[in-house]
């Protein structure tokens, strides 16, 4: 739950931030591009690190729960077939994000192209 609300408070955070940044330069009548503009650009920057955050921090609990079991293994506690579940479960949110993480980025670029050529 902490790891969460950690997300949040950088969402709230990092709003506040384009916010702050684009009111400062259209104050200084500095061309900055539409309000628009930065609302998307901030939302791509979200979900990137959303994307590549997530199935990381997944993969990386895993990886304790698996060491755990093995310490609860040397000592006699856990069982035989509970503890290859939690391999799978850790590898595959990693290939997902990776997946969708190329996709998304492939998306973007050819709408980058489309819209300069």
């Amino acid at each position: 739950m902490k790891t969460y609300m950690n997300f949040a408070g950088f969402t709230v955070c990092l709003a506040l931030l384009l916010l702050l940044t684009f009111g400062i330069l259209q104050w200084l009548h500095i061309p900055a591009g539409s309000f628009l503009d930065w609302v998307i650009a901030g939302a791509c920057f979200w979900w990137l690190l959303l994307i590549v955050t997530v199935p990381w921090n997944i993969h990386f609990e895993a990886k304790e729960v698996l060491a755990e079991a093995a310490e609860s293994k040397q000592k006699g506690v856990v069982r035989q077939g509970s503890v290859g579940s939690v391999g799978r479960v850790g590898r595959r949110p990693k290939v997902g994000g990776i997946i969708v993480g190329c996709i998304l980025i492939g998306k973007c670029l050819d709408a980058v192209l489309t819209f300069w050529s």
